[in-house]
């Protein structure tokens, strides 16, 4: 089994894929299943070299992405929108998590409450 030969990856491939289909067309059943051996290695070899090349590239891509992202992931909020509005982001990130976490308490005890009563 082998992938979509149309895929433009395997371009370097197309002559190899060619000379394996004329060779499949011109055979019957049994001759084809030996005398076609070596083209579908020789298909089988470039179509992993040329998967291998792609592979390299996303892997290169990713790690790129995976960098930039790293980067911007330790920025703060000052390095963003500059000191004054970071510190007042912050401020407002703080009074939010304390809003929320006042409200998750205070649900807990209120279910506690209505369990016991």
């Amino acid at each position: 089994m082998h992938p979509n030969l149309d895929d433009p990856n395997y371009i370097d491939c197309t002559d190899i894929i060619f000379a394996l289909q004329d060779c499949h067309q011109g055979l019957a059943f049994m001759e084809r299943q030996f005398r076609c051996n070596n083209l579908k290695d020789d298909m089988n070899r470039c179509l992993h070299e040329a998967r291998m090349l792609q592979r390299k590239k996303n892997n290169a891509r990713a790690r790129a992405k995976n960098e930039l992202f790293e980067q911007m992931k330790m920025r703060t909020p000052e390095d963003i929108y500059g000191r004054e509005a970071g510190q007042k982001i912050r401020e407002q990130y703080a009074d939010e998590y304390k809003q929320k976490l006042k409200n998750s308490v205070s649900f807990s005890l209120d279910r506690d409450k209505s369990k016991s009563g």
